[in-house]
């Protein structure tokens, strides 16, 4: 009877799945929701635009539905946007529908029971993005230069090596004076700079260092298992992809410290595979801007590689930021590149874009050595600089915004610089910039990805993912006004963007190429690139063999889009004569229709793209309830860790607990530390790790309210050399129920404890972890002080009840 009642119970809650139809109205992010993530579906009526006459009223009640059970498991009224006013960036009529409230893990869609129409099926769980960031990286290893592509690698996009033939790259001549073979250069390596095959310094320094601060930001989420050729290496994947372009860089340096401009062909030749391309190709000389360049991305690099323990090609590449900062103080002077010799594109930059780049030297080489000639520098210029001196943080300006508050974060930077730069900040992101802030809490965007019409440009899925990195450097830094309103506010405001990229768009189609295997449901399916072109085998994913490879995000929108005088052929309609967030088509071909103004890909969006998406993966998606101004470890001349942390404000606050890990994945208990309840002032918190692990050790801080909900921090490391590869350490230490002993190089097979009174305790099991882990049960221990031997090696722990 009970089993009877049970399924007719799931009956009438269940849908009656007959009929259904996915709408492209109803838009979702494709790749799914976090749990504690905002969640919002966004129904559209379009009035204007390619798809007007796809009229839809979503009904009075909308669902959210089991994909496994068909239960519906949520239902709400959708709320109308803006009173039913038609968006105009959109050209639609909306709805939004909040299902924030459903945290289940599982497989859902969002239904219309009115209209029996339902939306792509999304997934809810804390992983939902992992998929999408591996995929995200591999599409470098897709723009790899002069190396072959492997079928274990690279699937069905496998190639032989590319542009290492006679005349380009492994015998580069001077653009200027290609007979001399006194200037050859080996230029090999490093990325396709986008859709064709050429390679430019200035180019590389916004994309390193959103990849340097993916890693740098969250370094657990960076896994050595992304099938990459140097997966398994013991080296997170993302730095060996970093590291291919670094490489390049390092070639790319003259011995004097300057550096060349660019590798190209001298013209616009290119074919399909790269491994067929025979053009000849030409280095540009050395430029003042290049020179810039490399000193902040070598810099910043070298700041990185260390965390990771390449302490080698840490310091190599410190000394080389350094070589390039002695030839610029010589040579002071802007650069001014004519580009001859070449048709293709030009890489100089202007006079402001070299002082940005100059100005990130100078804080990577403070953060690195110490040294305070950089920070002199730095002091004596940020005033100039433009995001200050305009008192405006434009969404272009990434890479010299990062590096400003990223000093301002820095325990040795001058303290009235640092509060300068940081109130700058949040003066434009609240109320200076439209854009932001003011946009969210307004409502401005009906797709909930506010950039105002000017900021849709070529290249707009780089704008829109900067957007969302510029909110969340405003949790990462601790930089709210109003305390925890501000932070919940930030964070969902930041998500808006990525959600936009992921499907919740007018054209409900998520901009990332071809990833119907990991979420994706409407796909980017072409990619202007030489290699996946028109007319070749890589074509269209729908209608070929292929398509482009997994993971590749175009430049996006782009309502400038013009094609060429030439193109009499039929009305391109989209993306011309479209609301700004319609003009976009999903197609490849060339000249005369230029459809490289919107599909063509680059690194500088891809790596945009991937230090947004990885705010999303590994660390928990909530945010403190109490605002951390600093949180520092800080690695002794005693081999003890220094973990401090300051807060700004506290509410509610019962206590914090430091975690540590060795390999950022795993955590363990290392101390408990009381909060102190409400407090508006400043406090100041400090605790230190004397057992450090040899090799990695990550921390965080799980802070606790007095109801019991916690939130985490975000993650610090140090790197210790092997300090004593045969000692045992306890942890966390003193414990109450579990302790784990870390001991590397001991014999654990026979081991004895001891209480204070030298008893011998029997009867107690530790179980094996690994050849570096052992776990103890001490649910059969008094409270008090032992002593585990095990041969020569002693450890003394603590059971205590909390």
């Amino acid at each position: 009877m009970q089993a009877t009642l049970m399924i007719t119970c799931l009956l009438l809650l269940s849908v009656n799945i007959s009929g259904q139809v996915v709408s492209e109205n109803i838009h979702i992010d494709q790749f799914g929701y976090r749990p504690s993530g905002q969640k919002i579906a966004i129904l559209s009526n379009p009035q204007v635009g390619y798809n007007s006459s796809e009229s839809y009223t979503p009904g009075g009640s909308m669902q959210i539905v089991n994909n496994l059970t068909f239960s519906v498991v949520y239902s709400a009224a959708p709320s109308q946007w803006n009173n039913g006013n038609t968006h105009a960036q959109s050209g639609d009529k909306v709805w939004w529908f909040d299902f924030t409230s459903v945290t289940t893990p599982g497989e859902y869609y969002v239904f219309d029971p009115t209209n029996n129409l339902r939306s792509y099926i999304f997934e809810i769980g804390d992983g939902v993005y992992e998929d999408v960031l591996s995929q995200g990286i591999r599409a470098f290893y897709y723009q790899r230069c002069g190396v072959a592509k492997s079928v274990s690698n690279g699937g069905d996009w496998n190639d032989g090596v590319c542009h290492n033939h006679d005349g380009q790259d492994l015998d580069c001549r001077l653009v200027t004076d290609p007979t001399n073979a006194s200037l050859s250069r080996d230029l090999s390596g490093g990325w396709h700079d986008a859709g064709d095959y050429n390679k430019y310094v200035n180019y590389t320094h916004d994309p390193m260092h959103d990849l340097l601060f993916a890693y740098e930001d969250n370094p657990s989420i960076w896994g050595d298992d992304f099938n990459l050729p140097e997966s398994g290496n013991g080296v997170s994947d993302i730095l060996d992809e970093i590291k291919v372009e670094l490489d390049w860089l390092l070639k790319m340096q003259e011995p004097d410290g300057s550096a060349l401009m660019k590798v190209a062909v001298t013209g616009y030749q290119a074919s399909s595979p790269p491994s067929s391309d025979m053009s000849v190709r030409r280095y540009g000389p050395a430029q003042a801007s290049s020179t810039r360049a490399i000193a902040s991305i070598f810099a910043h690099a070298a700041i990185v590689y260390e965390l990771e323990g390449m302490t080698a090609y840490s310091n190599m590449l410190l000394t080389k930021a350094e070589l390039a900062w002695d030839w610029i103080i010589a040579n002071p002077a802007y650069s001014n590149y004519d580009n001859a010799g070449f048709l293709s594109s030009n890489p100089e930059v202007s006079a402001n874009a070299q002082d940005d780049f100059l100005a990130c030297a100078a804080v990577y080489l403070f953060a690195a050595t110490g040294n305070t000639i950089y920070r002199d520098y730095f002091d004596a210029n940020y005033t100039s600089i433009n995001p200050y001196s305009w008192g405006y943080w434009y969404l272009f300006q990434n890479s010299v915004q990062d590096a400003m508050l990223y000093y301002a974060s820095l325990p040795n930077a001058t303290p009235e610089v640092a509060s300068n730069i940081q109130s700058s900040f949040v003066s434009s992101m609240h109320t200076g910039n439209s854009d932001m802030l003011i946009s969210f809490l307004n409502n401005t965007d009906a797709y909930r990805a506010q950039i105002n019409d000017g900021s849709y440009v070529w290249g707009n899925n780089r704008e829109k993912s900067h957007a969302s990195i510029m909110f969340n450097n405003l949790i990462k830094y601790g930089l709210d006004d109003g305390g925890a309103d501000d932070l919940f506010n930030y964070a969902r405001a930041a998500s808006g963007y990525m959600h936009f990229i992921h499907g919740v768009n007018p054209m409900n189609k998520a901009m990332l190429s071809n990833m119907y295997d990991y979420g994706g449901d409407n796909c980017i399916n072409e990619i202007y690139h030489a290699w996946f072109n028109h007319g070749t085998v890589f074509d269209n994913a729908l209608n070929s063999l292929y398509g482009p490879p997994p993971g590749i995000i175009p430049g996006g929108i782009n309502p400038s889009y013009t094609p060429a005088a030439s193109y009499s052929g039929p009305a391109l309609v989209p993306p011309l004569n479209q609301p700004i967030q319609k003009s976009y088509k999903d197609w490849n071909t060339g000249y005369p229709e230029n459809s490289w103004e919107l599909t063509e890909n680059a690194i500088t969006y891809q790596a945009a793209y991937v230090n947004m998406i990885s705010k999303y993966v590994g660390q928990p998606s909530v945010i403190l309830p109490i605002k951390i101004s600093h949180f520092n470890v800080l690695l002794l001349g005693d081999n003890q860790v220094k973990i401090s942390w300051e807060t700004a404000t506290e509410t509610n606050n019962d206590f914090f607990i430091v975690e540590k890990s060795i390999d950022g994945k795993r955590w363990d208990n290392l101390q408990k530390v009381k909060g102190a309840g409400t407090s508006v002032d400043p406090i100041y918190y400090s605790l230190f790790d004397k057992m450090p692990y040899s090799g990695h050790n990550y921390y965080r801080v799980k802070q606790v309210d007095f109801d019991g909900q916690f939130s985490y921090s975000s993650i610090r490391s140090v790197y210790l050399d092997a300090i004593n590869e045969s000692v045992i350490q306890a942890f966390p230490n003193p414990s109450q129920k579990e302790i784990t002993f870390y001991a590397p190089g001991v014999n654990m097979d026979d081991v004895e404890i001891f209480n204070t009174l030298g008893q011998k305790m029997n009867g107690f099991s530790l179980i094996k972890e690994s050849d570096l882990k052992y776990h103890l049960n001490m649910s059969g221990f008094s409270n008090g002080i032992y002593y585990l031997i095990a041969g020569q090696f002693v450890v003394q722990f603590v059971k205590k009840d909390e």
